[in-house]
């Protein structure tokens, strides 16, 4: 479909299901979500829009009681789901269903595997490939107002109206550099259920600043940023309005018996804000004096910087061969799990094993801070 087609606007569970029921006789469609997360944790589901051949349906979460004449289509390995960047939109698709769909293509890896840049946006893509030009005047609409207007709707629609005529070039320029199956290994790495999780006792390793702190004290800030992050689930508010980054700093470093004092949270009562002040107070207290640290951030010394530059240099020199973007091919974070946890990287598996990773786990296994750091005998064969 290269041309704008005028969106059908569902709102009731009766005409979901006749929309579900014609679209499962379709071999792909196009999806796409609209949300808002800007005074919740998780994301507050708007629109979702769903192209089916020449069909577009507009379907309104807020006014239907029930999705689960979706799950059908989302759970049949014969109907290819199309998104673009799709990460955000399985996460609210996962929230909202309680499932994630399966056989998708996300055409913003295959754009990056077939040569254009890693983070190409869809209207740039459009028209990159099809010299059609999206507007841009709905960017910052509230997708949560209602009634929505004619042209916000067809703005919508424009989001997947061209999904599957970008999809068959993609295809095509794919199967020509033989990399289809590395795109589709990476579109259907975003169904792990585990990527959309964020488990409470975790959460400290996203904490902005320096963590390089003694036992007690860095057992403060796990254990401040484990409370705020299951707090913010359990509310639904965003983690900053429960504690920003800066406080969390503050609390930690302050002495187990000064009084605590949380900043007021927003859409709380008083007498709420009062008993989650308690809460922390309480669990501060209890936290022991004497430790030792079992799990600590690594603060980056020189050698292991020597190895980062070296690790992507050789990363720069493949992906270049490739005609892709480095990032691709490995991020600075691949490379860093590659030194810290060689298993946990996708370096060592897939595609991207033959194609990088053995070269880099060679270097590895030259180097002092690798053999220091007594990792060789987890490293798959390099042979």
């Amino acid at each position: 479909m290269t041309s704008r087609t005028a969106p059908i606007y569902i709102d009731s569970l009766p005409a979901l299901e006749n929309f579900c029921s014609s679209a499962k006789e379709e071999c792909a469609i196009g999806l796409d979500t609209e949300f808002v997360r800007e005074r919740t944790y998780y994301p507050a589901f708007a629109l979702l829009q769903l192209s089916a051949g020449n069909r577009i349906a507009i379907i309104d979460p807020l006014t239907i009681e029930s999705l689960d004449p979706l799950r059908a289509i989302l759970l049949n390995p014969h109907i290819q789901k199309i998104l673009h960047s799709g990460r955000q939109d399985l996460e609210v698709l996962l929230h909202a269903t309680g499932v994630l769909p399966v056989n998708v293509i996300d055409t913003q890896v295959a754009a990056g595997l077939s040569g254009l840049s890693d983070q190409i946006g869809y209207g740039t893509l459009v028209n990159e490939l099809l010299s059609i030009q999206l507007g841009k005047e709905h960017t910052r609409t509230n997708w949560l107002q209602r009634p929505l207007s004619p042209a916000q709707l067809q703005y919508a629609a424009d989001d997947v109206a061209y999904l599957s005529a970008i999809t068959t070039i993609l295809l095509e320029r794919l199967t020509h550099l033989g990399r289809l199956d590395w795109m589709i290994a990476d579109s259907n790495s975003l169904l792990d259920p585990a990527i959309y999780t964020n488990p409470p006792d975790l959460a400290w390793r996203r904490l902005t600043g320096n963590l390089d702190l003694p036992c007690p004290l860095f057992n403060r800030l796990k254990a401040l940023t484990s409370w705020r992050e299951e707090t913010a689930q359990r509310l639904d508010l965003p983690r900053s309005w429960i504690l920003r980054d800066d406080d969390i700093h503050s609390l930690s470093r302050s002495s187990q018996n000064e009084p605590i004092s949380l900043p007021r949270i927003r859409g709380l009562s008083r007498e709420e804000h009062d008993r989650l002040q308690l809460e922390v107070a309480y669990m501060l207290q209890s936290l022991p004096l004497d430790c030792e640290l079992k799990e600590k951030p690594f603060q980056p010394d020189a050698e292991r910087k020597i190895l980062l530059k070296k690790l992507s240099q050789e990363v720069l020199v493949a992906a270049e061969a490739l005609g892709i973007r480095p990032p691709i091919l490995a991020s600075r974070r691949d490379l860093e799990l590659l030194i810290d946890n060689p298993d946990a990287s996708r370096i060592t598996q897939g595609w991207r094993l033959n194609i990088i990773g053995r070269q880099l786990l060679s270097q590895l296994s030259q180097s002092s801070f690798h053999v220091a750091h007594d990792r060789q005998e987890n490293l798959p064969s390099t042979h």
